[in-house]
This record gives C-alpha cells, structure tokens and sequence, in this order.
C-alpha cells in the first residue's frame, strides 16, 4: 500500500474491538458531532439575546419614565 502512495493509511492492531464504520454511520457520526456544536452555539446566542432583551426591556422603562416626568412638567 505504501508504494501505491498510502502513506498516511494504517492496518488495524490485531485483537482490536474498534469496528468499521460503514459509509452511512460515519456520515451521521460527522453530522451529529456538527449537530451537537451547532446546538451549542444556538444555546450561547439565545443567552446572549436574553441579556440583550433584559437590557432593551430596562432601558425602555426609563426612557417611558423620563418621557412621563417631561409630560408632567
């Protein structure tokens, strides 16, 4: 194999449990670590928007109480 220019492929070691992943399995293997750190990311931004609102809400609030305090002036 290694003349054949394989340089970079290894038998497995004998007496090994690893077992050969059929095309199939290994896409969805790659699809469900992609999946899991996509979720990942998912769950920062939805955080990140959370504080964002909670900033939005408060601000809004004083900007509605400074507008009633003109009002009453």
């Amino acid at each position: 194999m290694r003349k054949a220019g394989y340089d970079d492929v290894e038998r497995g070691e004998q007496g090994s449990t690893e077992e050969h992943l059929s095309v199939t399995q290994f896409k969805v293997m790659k699809e469900q670590e992609r999946l899991d750190v996509l979720e990942t990311k998912i769950e920062k931004k939805e955080q990140a928007l959370q504080k964002i609102e909670k900033k939005t809400r408060i601000t809004n609030e004083v900007a509605n109480t400074f507008t009633e305090i003109e009002q009453m002036g």
